[in-house]
């Protein structure tokens, strides 16, 4: 593997990388991203995959489908393949086609809802089953909310410097996406240890900005990838047979 900027080669530790080829010498590429960012495989689409493994984390791995459904109704992308943490993708391609690109809106994105759904497990198992649950309505404002945090990100012209919580806190609040968060989060509900039921809005939303932890972690993570990472572009080169 080779990356575009010397100082980003010990971003390339955090990848996994093979090759195969079969009988009449088609190769294929296997890929996992073991780094905390959201990379952008340009050029190849999901019409290539021919495997694609979520994490192995059962909590990532619950995070990555909700992930995936929000961006799948994203127009920018299209069909393009992107790999969040953990997740392992075999392609229909030879290594030497095969690069992939930091997407920081993503990254913030990911570690946001990531943050999410962080507070719904700290409010109980119910909780946390709920917000991962199509049905139900608190999964329907998470994913509401996500969408309304990638907006704000992708429109954003300050992701470089800015701290990755502020991000994820403004794309929440944010009024004028095309992506309720606020209303979702109003009518959605969610039930409390004790029984108690209350909207998603008053106690996960407008809690997150007092989660020292949650809020914490989002900013740690997103941070290694700001500045001149933001461009990073890793290929794959001398594959050797």
């Amino acid at each position: 593997m080779s990356t575009t900027n010397e100082d980003e080669a010990a971003y390339l530790k955090q990848w996994d990388a093979c090759a195969s080829y079969d009988s009449t010498g088609k190769a294929q590429t296997w890929l996992r991203n073991r780094s905390k960012a959201v990379w952008v495989l340009p050029g190849i689409t999901w019409n290539q995959a021919l495997h694609h493994t979520p994490s192995s984390d059962p909590d990532l791995e619950l995070q990555v489908d909700t992930f995936h459904a929000v961006v799948s109704q994203k127009t920018k992308l299209g069909n393009t393949i992107y790999l969040s943490p953990g997740t392992a993708v075999r392609i229909a391609s030879p290594p030497e086609n095969v690069e992939w690109k930091l997407n920081l809106p993503l990254t913030i994105t990911w570690e946001g809802q990531g943050a999410i759904l962080g507070k719904f497990k700290e409010l109980g198992r119910e909780a946390a089953i709920a917000s991962t649950s199509p049905k139900h309505s608190a999964h329907r404002a998470v994913m509401e909310c996500t969408a309304s945090i990638l907006d704000f990100a992708e429109e954003s012209s300050s992701l470089n410097t800015e701290d990755g919580a502020e991000v994820v806190l403004a794309g929440i609040s944010a009024v004028n996406t095309a992506h309720d968060c606020q209303g979702e989060s109003r009518k959605a509900t969610v039930t409390l240890p004790d029984g108690q039921v209350d909207t998603v809005h008053g106690r996960v939303m407008t809690q997150l900005r007092q989660s020292d932890r949650l809020m914490g972690k989002v900013t740690s993570n997103v941070k290694p990838f700001q500045g001149s990472l933001q461009g990073a572009l890793i290929k794959l080169l001398n594959i050797v047979r």
